[in-house]
């Protein structure tokens, strides 16, 4: 698994640091969101900015959001990014500064309840969708409401997320007697690696006084006792419906965090293609406390990577945090140079360059073949606009090499699979076998023969051509087709933004 320190992002325009006055007129305020599991404290910083999803974060057990965010988002890179995106600090029922004591009998939400106040809190600010940031058992919570709310959840930072925590509170429990005492030490084991506490005296202790002096005891817990529910998400596999996260994922853990096992863990059960897992070098427990400054960074790329940028004046072609994504999917991009898991890109219709996360796009060969697409996302790219009756595709399964299918658009996405023989040829119909893949196109873009329709264009091909070559004849499928005529910027490989 990368370290932060291995990603090699070079030639990278350095953001421009902000003046204290810029800093200083983000503005605060506090709102109790009510809902039927309790009132939700919740500080906004800044201004939410149209239909600009919010960062929305969530603290662990122990913490509330001052102790678990401040030093994040108190960075000075931080700060570019608050300029463009508000901020919305999710306290977690009774944990915030100053919280009044729950009467005697009061049931606290369980996790999945807690989740559950999410959508109201959204609804509350007149939000549409948030980028989520969380910790721990916030993290868990993150999760959980992105699985309920899919279309809330642009993208997700999981930071010390545990799919099952009830290990962690089977051991808890046997500690209730003396609960004043040991609860301080329980969470410390929590947050915090054996290393650290042993040798990172300072951070501990001031941790150990926040947990005993600045957090409501009573209702701190009654919320370490909620923190018991198993996520129950498995990886998607082709065919089945799996419940999964859908949105854009980034999976954080420090390298000395006791919750390494349970990220990696996680890890497996998400999807692959749509998650990221960043195990930072010679970091801790709390990665948004120990290194803020390569977490932003991290941060910065992940949002770059879900499309938004910033227009510069002063580099117009290199973008950061735009009011529009830069890349939009099915774009057709060229693949400068590959860095760690980024992919430095540019887009051949409107020149745009830019970094996105490898498994954001697809390796597009020939202009049709499509290397490690999925059924789902090959009938997802062909029913996007530009796309006719007959535009198709090949795709080269993500999990066996050099296993194929056809995918063509007719009056539904039709999929054919292409067999190999032992000398190697190709063919969809037992009669009739190709040398090659270009073969097997050049036959069906002249007739149908057997398949649902003759092939017309490849996915997308109307739209892939870039502005300075657009004298260039278009991609057209026709009767004895010859593909070592093609100009070179046709068979050129380029990446597809998925």
């Amino acid at each position: 698994h990368l370290a932060i320190n291995e990603y090699k992002l070079l030639h990278i325009t350095p953001l421009l640091l902000l003046s204290l006055k810029a800093c200083n007129s983000i503005t605060i305020s506090e709102h109790d969101v009510d809902t039927p599991y309790g009132r939700v404290h919740c500080t906004m910083r800044g201004v939410p900015k149209g239909d600009r999803p919010v960062i929305l974060t969530y603290h662990d057990i122990g913490l509330n959001h001052k102790t678990c965010f401040d030093t994040l988002f108190s960075h000075e890179d931080m700060q570019e990014i608050m300029q463009h995106f508000a901020v919305c600090h999710v306290d977690a029922p009774g944990q915030q500064e100053g919280a009044n004591t729950f009467s005697t009998g009061y049931e606290y939400p369980s996790m999945d309840q807690l989740a559950e106040t999410l959508p109201l809190v959204l609804k509350h600010f007149g939000l549409k969708s948030v980028i989520g940031m969380a910790v721990g058992a916030g993290a868990y919570i993150l999760a959980k409401f992105a699985l309920d709310y899919p279309a809330m959840v642009e993208g997700i930072v999981l930071i010390n997320v545990n799919p099952c925590a009830e290990g962690w509170m089977d051991w808890a429990a046997h500690k209730i007697t003396g609960w004043t005492h040991a609860m301080p030490d329980m969470i410390i084991s929590h947050i915090f690696g054996k290393e650290e506490i042993q040798q990172n005296h300072d951070l501990i202790a001031t941790y150990r006084h926040h947990i005993l002096n600045d957090m409501n005891q009573y209702n701190l817990h009654l919320f370490v006792k909620a923190y018991n529910r198993d996520l129950d998400i498995e990886r998607p596999v082709p065919g089945i419906n799996a419940r999964t996260i859908k949105c854009p994922s980034l999976l954080v853990v420090g390298d000395n965090s006791p919750a390494v096992d349970a990220v990696v863990e996680c890890n497996t059960k998400l999807d692959p293609t749509k998650t990221t897992l960043l195990k930072m070098a010679d970091c801790g427990g709390l990665p948004q406390v120990d290194q803020p400054g390569k977490l932003t960074e991290a941060f910065k790329y992940f949002i770059q990577g879900m499309g938004y940028s910033k227009c510069s004046a002063a580099n117009p072609t290199f973008n950061i945090f735009c009011h529009e994504p830069i890349f939009r999917m099915g774009e057709r991009l060229k693949g400068l140079s590959q860095e760690g898991c980024w992919w430095r890109v540019l887009s051949l219709q409107t020149g745009n360059e830019n970094y996105i996360p490898i498994n954001h796009v697809a390796k597009v060969y020939h202009g049709w073949l499509f290397e490690g697409v999925a059924r789902a996302k090959a009938e997802e790219l062909l029913l996007l606009p530009g796309n006719t009756v007959g535009s198709f595709l090949i795709r080269e399964s993500p999990s066996q090499r050099g296993m194929y299918s056809l995918s063509v658009r007719h009056r539904t996405i039709k999929h054919y699979k292409i067999f190999r023989l032992a000398n190697s040829w190709f063919y969809i119909s037992p009669g009739l076998t190709f040398q090659c893949l270009e073969d097997m196109v050049s036959h069906y873009s002249d007739c149908s023969d057997g398949i649902c329709c003759v092939l017309s264009a490849p996915c997308l091909a109307l739209s892939s051509a870039p502005s300075s070559i657009s004298q260039a004849p278009p991609v057209v499928m026709r009767h004895k087709f010859d593909w070592k005529k093609v100009d070179q910027w046709v068979t050129f490989n380029v990446l597809l933004l998925l």
